[in-house]
């Protein structure tokens, strides 16, 4: 007859619970060994970009020892010294033109008031006086010429200072002082 153990179910509960540390044990040790791992590969990331940045600094430090490089940096900073002067002289030919009263707009004006028999020869433009030289056909051209001159805001006074009469045509010339001249008697007909 065959003994009847009653503590032979515990046995086999033991051999269980063997097998579950075992895998407990075993995903333990799977977990440390990634993180191991990861770890590692995570050095060797770092290494490998602190190889690099080394590298990076080198060339730099390089470049800036490069006597080629050194002068094209000084003729950069020559080229930004020289944008900037420009600039301002920009800025400050702006303002002058702005300030200027003889201007294209005035030109403009003068020529567009020149009657049809009227043939103008030059233009002197001072400061203080504007002069005009030409020939016309007959002296009611030349009175026309003096009156739209005249209507132009920008002038203070025209006159015709000369008349004269050469080969079939009047020579002449007119003087013109600009508003903001002061006259002090002395007008300068040159």
């Amino acid at each position: 007859m065959s003994d009847l153990n009653f503590f032979e179910s515990y046995h086999k509960k033991n051999d269980r619970n063997l097998n579950k540390d075992f895998i407990i044990y075993g995903l333990a040790l799977l977990v440390i060994i990634g993180m191991v791992m990861y770890t590692f590969i995570n050095f060797i990331k770092i290494n490998k970009l602190t190889v690099e940045v080394t590298s990076l600094k080198q060339q730099v430090e390089t470049k800036n020892s490069n006597e080629k490089i050194k002068a094209i940096l000084k003729k950069e900073k020559e080229i930004d010294e020289l944008t900037k002067t420009y600039n301002q002289l920009k800025k400050l030919d702006e303002f002058i033109d702005s300030q200027d009263i003889i201007n294209e707009y005035l030109l403009d004006a003068i020529t567009s008031r020149v009657p049809e028999n009227v043939f103008l020869k030059s233009m002197i433009f001072n400061y203080n006086l504007i002069s005009i030289e030409g020939t016309a056909k007959d002296k009611k051209s030349i009175s026309d010429f003096q009156y739209r001159l005249a209507e132009i805001e920008y002038f203070n006074d025209v006159f015709i200072p000369a008349i004269s009469f050469e080969k079939d045509y009047y020579n002449f010339s007119i003087n013109i002082i600009p508003k903001g001249v002061e006259e002090d008697g002395s007008q300068d007909s040159n």
